[in-house]
């Protein structure tokens, strides 16, 4: 709260996100780098409606800045696209976490899914892998797909909520939404070794 650089900083960003306004873009923060509270800071500092957060949640543990769950209650209504993307909390203090496969780190997907829809979250879920590896990447995007694709039937069918008889009512934060999974086959997508996305929508 004492940063001498926070104020120049929130002045910049005053300046870059009003222009951006005037052209009726948004402006959104990637979360990585600040604790969840220092963000909703600036973003209460600036006060610009057009302002916004892109929540990697795994950033949040690679660099030990916050739990991404934990998160959401701080800033969830800020929140407008997530790379979906998992880690670990950094085991040293001069390296940062490990990226891993989502599903097998500490973002813990079926936890912090649900407390997205909970936030009103209705954006797009971009699957990141930024490996070298692009045989391993391939593989790890494709299962993330299924893996993603099955968290959200859970919670989002593709019936209405009218017709589903006896079956299971859908998560209460994902009424009349509908999923729509935008899979494009991660060899025709330029893999360069860092990163694909694939999004998943909640519409």
């Amino acid at each position: 709260m004492t940063d001498p650089e926070f104020e120049p900083v929130a002045v910049a960003i005053d300046e870059v996100a009003s222009y951006c306004k005037r052209l009726g873009l948004g402006f959104w923060f990637e979360t990585g780098q600040e604790t969840p509270v220092t963000l909703l800071r600036f973003i209460e500092e600036v006060g610009l409606d057009n302002l916004g957060i892109n929540l990697d949640p795994a950033n949040l543990l690679m660099y030990g800045k916050g739990n991404p769950i934990d998160a959401l209650h701080v800033f969830g209504k800020w929140v407008r696209s997530i790379h979906a993307k998992d880690g670990c909390p950094p085991t040293t203090g001069t390296e940062l976490g490990p990226e891993v496969k989502v599903g097998t780190g500490f973002v813990r997907y079926p936890e912090f899914i649900p407390r997205l829809l909970d936030c009103g979250f209705a954006g797009d879920l971009t699957i990141e892998r930024e490996i070298h590896d692009s045989e391993e990447q391939n593989r790890d995007i494709r299962d993330t797909v299924v893996y993603l694709q099955g968290l959200l039937d859970q919670l989002v069918p593709v019936v209405d909520a009218a017709d589903a008889g006896d079956r299971e009512r859908p998560h209460p934060g994902a009424d009349h939404q509908r999923l729509r999974l935008d899979v494009r086959d991660a060899a025709d997508a330029g893999i360069s070794g860092h990163a694909v996305g694939h999004a998943l929508e909640l519409r």
